[in-house]
């Protein structure tokens, strides 16, 4: 009897293990199911985004495009606009105070970062950086320089 007692919990365990076994066996599935959902989700999430970086790129490149197609313009109009040797620079004085005036002598420096050799009326040179209150006079012969 006692033989009949083991042999009973031994496959009681036996089939307490094999449950355990196909549950476990379940999980499984169940999570390879869901990683296989998240991965779809995740490549139509992917899919999504790159299309629309796709879109932006489009848009950049045609924004661009368009901006160089301007910059002949640009230049054209910027080299006019620069200041030549024989100009001169007005610069509004201080309260109360006459402006100052000067003649270039050399424009140093490139476009947006110009900046001047300068004879003042007092008669000294120095190197001038234009500021807020800068007046540019033309010369009449750099205009004629243009044309």
């Amino acid at each position: 009897m006692a033989t009949a007692a083991k042999t009973t919990k031994a496959d009681k365990k036996q089939a307490d293990g094999a449950k355990t076994l196909e549950y476990l066996q379940h999980a499984i599935q169940d999570l390879d199911r869901a990683r296989e959902h998240a991965d779809k989700e995740l490549r139509s999430d992917l899919d999504t985004a790159m299309g629309r970086m796709r879109e932006i790129v489009g848009d950049f490149r045609k924004r661009a495009e368009d901006d160089v197609a301007e910059w002949p313009e640009t230049l054209e109009h910027t080299t006019e606009d620069r200041s030549r040797a024989g100009d001169f620079i007005e610069v509004n004085g201080l309260p109360g105070r006459a402006p100052r005036r000067g003649q270039i002598l050399e424009v140093l420096g490139r476009g947006g970062h110009e900046h001047y050799d300068v004879r003042w009326d007092e008669r000294h040179t120095s190197i001038f950086f234009p500021t807020e209150g800068t007046t540019v006079i033309r010369h009449p012969r750099s205009r004629r320089d243009h044309a």
